[in-house]
């Protein structure tokens, strides 16, 4: 998954997952941004990956196998 959140900075990003919705959420002092997404199929939330660089955050969800809860995502 990516999204193209240009001028903002990284700490100002939250991303909560679980597994069947992504939120993406920017609470800057310039940008206010949410959005969630409902997932076509079932992902681990606990083994989500995310970078983001140059105004492009970029989230790699691995498909479940097993159960999960609802988890925040650290963004490298």
């Amino acid at each position: 998954m990516i999204a193209e959140l240009p001028g903002v900075k990284k700490d100002d990003i939250e991303v909560t997952l679980n597994e069947r919705s992504v939120a993406i959420s920017v609470d800057g002092p310039e940008r206010r941004y949410y959005k969630e997404l409902q997932l076509a199929s079932e992902v681990e939330p606990k083994r989500a990956r995310s970078s983001y660089n140059n105004g492009i955050l970029e989230i790699t969800l691995p498909l479940k196998t097993d159960g999960g809860a609802s988890t925040k995502l650290k963004i490298d």
